[in-house]
């Protein structure tokens, strides 16, 4: 498998193409349709989710590790360190 466009994305209006290109610097991965005047707003939405995606994976892995721990006795811990996994990665999905 390849590897995905490095990260962070961004996205850029080209004016003269009047087109929203999404993708990494001066690598653009994707062309952002206006259909229904919201192409902006799609493309952050991408830019937002790309990013957002290693936070989230890694909030993940820590809740499914914490679910198969033998640590539960423990619980106060467990949670405490779920609980700032989940907080940082909604904040950057917020952001």
């Amino acid at each position: 498998m390849t590897e995905a466009t490095k990260r962070p994305w961004g996205y850029v209006h080209h004016k003269g193409l009047d087109q929203h290109l999404v993708g990494a610097t001066l690598e653009n991965v994707a062309i952002v349709e206006d259909r229904f005047y919201n192409a902006k707003e799609n493309a952050e939405l991408i830019v937002k989710a790309v990013n957002s995606h290693d936070a989230l994976v890694a909030a993940l892995e820590v809740i499914s590790g914490a679910i198969h721990s033998d640590e539960w006795d423990e619980m106060g811990a467990l949670l405490e360190a779920i609980d700032k996994s989940v907080i940082a990665a909604l904040e950057q999905v917020k952001s």
